[in-house]
């Protein structure tokens, strides 16, 4: 298929659209089960539609033999080379992780995915359906939520309360997210060595491997009984390694449970589980015959006689060529049980400051990695200044995480100094900090640029220079400005710091 581009207000995909991106050199999409779901291209700068292709906007193809059209947001266009572009997006399913969630509590998934409904704190196009029957299970979110991190990824979410972490299958079908027991088949498909497998990539890990569980449960009042000796699996004894990891059931009993209970739980845990197996993936290139109808989630047959290799598994990974209409890849193996690596809560930079046509603006954006979100203001930048004053670079080599996390997102952003290394980079971070920062006499000079833009903190309070001139301040005892950002207005507190006056400045 052609990919077809649209506007980042589209909802509905059916059309031409803004038109056909026929002169698209190559297109995949690759998608992971309960995972990444991400198209790339590449596209000449000669294009007719080049101007459209930005953030933002809509690629919509066929992503998946006999599937249909999906659409996936531009987030990210890189810069030419030879006069072309690579084009990355995103499935227009993660637009769900800028929706919040409230806080609720409901029994069943019935009750739960209206609870979701209900509970949305912002206007959007999802809808959410299941197969699932379960509605005895307890669905309690007790924190706000994106509304993709309540599917799965995070403890209480939708694949964790119903499907056991790991049993339940996504299907993202555009706007409409379907939670499904199983979302593949087996169709019978058969990939054979010399027929249509043209490489074979083995790993086997024991990364999610546990030989026994140690049974917990908790009550509403949140005291906890649990089973002091752990439970081990039938075949821990083929490990050198014991791996005993805690195990809570408390949404198995309604009642506090007796020991000899925790104790069967833990066992029928351990029986039905695949973890107490290393797990095996298989990294397949095929030849796409065309009469393989295989899809993500599939059970498919591998023969491969060199390695004297035969077995049934699960399709977890497809890479699809959206121009050809074939599949370049598969994988198969364990299916991961959450979507953790693709809920973003929020994607951007950390608080920064910027110089437009000599004036000081703050531009303030949030940031959420697959781990959680980093929030914070200027006052955290200064208390941070504060603690590094006087031995800057050892306090910066002996607290790495916080400075990474912290100072260098923060300050070094704050002053336009683009930081592109991994956390551990604390060495590069440490030098260019060094580079803006300053202690002068007067105080702690931060350096915008060497245009004299800067701030200086000093013991009574901040001042913001831009080409040497003071712009504004704030003090201890309250915030006045001779100009802020346009105009000519002082802002003072009054009525014992109760109220402000604004009035202008002469």
């Amino acid at each position: 298929m052609i990919p077809v581009l649209f506007s980042a207000s589209a909802t509905s995909f059916d059309t031409n659209g803004m038109g056909y991106i026929t002169d698209c050199l190559e297109c995949t999409v690759s998608e992971e089960r309960n995972g990444a779901y991400e198209l790339e291209m590449i596209v000449p700068t000669t294009s007719p539609n080049f101007s459209s292709i930005t953030e933002g906007n809509i690629v919509v193809v066929v992503p998946y033999k006999n599937g249909a059209r999906q659409a996936f947001e531009i987030d990210k266009v890189s810069k030419p080379i030879e006069q072309k572009v690579t084009v990355h997006a995103v499935h227009i399913s993660y637009r769900a992780s800028y929706v919040p969630v409230a806080p609720f509590i409901a029994q069943g998934i019935t009750e739960t995915l209206q609870g979701l409904e209900n509970n949305e704190l912002v206007t959007n196009n999802f809808t959410i359906t299941s197969d699932f029957t379960n509605e005895i299970s307890t669905y309690n979110q007790s924190i706000p939520k994106s509304l993709r991190a309540c599917m799965g990824g995070t403890e209480g979410s939708l694949l964790d309360t119903f499907a056991g972490g790991g049993a339940g299958e996504f299907l993202w079908d555009n706007f409409n997210i379907q939670f499904l027991q199983h979302r593949g088949t087996d169709k019978g498909v058969s990939l054979r060595y010399r027929k249509n497998i043209t490489a074979f990539d083995q790993v086997k890990t024991i990364e999610d491997l546990v030989t026994g569980v140690l049974p917990y449960w908790v009550s509403d009042d949140e005291s906890i009984v649990f089973y002091e000796d752990p439970v081990y699996s039938s075949n821990h004894t083929d490990y050198q390694t014991e791996r005993v990891v805690p195990l809570d059931l408390s949404d198995q009993f309604d009642t506090e449970p007796s020991g000899a209970e925790l104790i069967l739980a833990a066992q029928q845990y351990l029986a039905n589980t695949s973890n107490t197996l290393p797990s095996t993936n298989v990294s397949l290139t095929f030849v796409d015959l065309g009469d393989e109808d295989i899809n993500l989630c599939d059970t498919v047959h591998i023969i491969y006689e060199p390695l004297g290799i035969t077995f049934t598994s699960k399709v977890i990974k497809t890479v699809w060529n959206v121009l050809l209409e074939r599949y370049e890849k598969i994988e198969v193996g364990n299916p991961k049980s959450n979507i953790a690596s693709t809920i973003a809560t929020a994607q951007g930079d950390l608080s920064s400051l910027i110089t437009q046509g000599k004036k000081l603006v703050s531009v303030t954006q949030t940031i959420d990695r697959e781990v959680g979100e980093i929030q914070s203001s200027v006052a955290t930048v200064q208390q941070r200044i504060t603690d590094v004053n006087n031995n800057l670079t050892s306090q910066i080599e002996t607290q790495a995480t916080q400075i990474q996390q912290n100072a260098s997102e923060i300050v070094l952003r704050a002053l336009q100094q683009t930081v592109d290394q991994q956390l551990g980079e604390v060495d590069s971070r440490v030098n260019a900090l060094e580079t803006y920062v300053t202690i002068t006499t007067d105080g702690l000079k931060i350096k915008q640029n060497d245009d004299g833009s800067y701030v200086l903190v000093t013991d009574t309070g901040m001042e913001i220079y831009v080409d040497n001139q003071l712009q504004a301040y704030a003090t201890t005892d309250g915030f006045n400005a001779s100009t802020f950002i346009t105009g000519d207005w002082h802002i003072q507190p009054a009525n014992n710091g109760n109220s402000l006056n604004f009035f202008k400045k002469g």
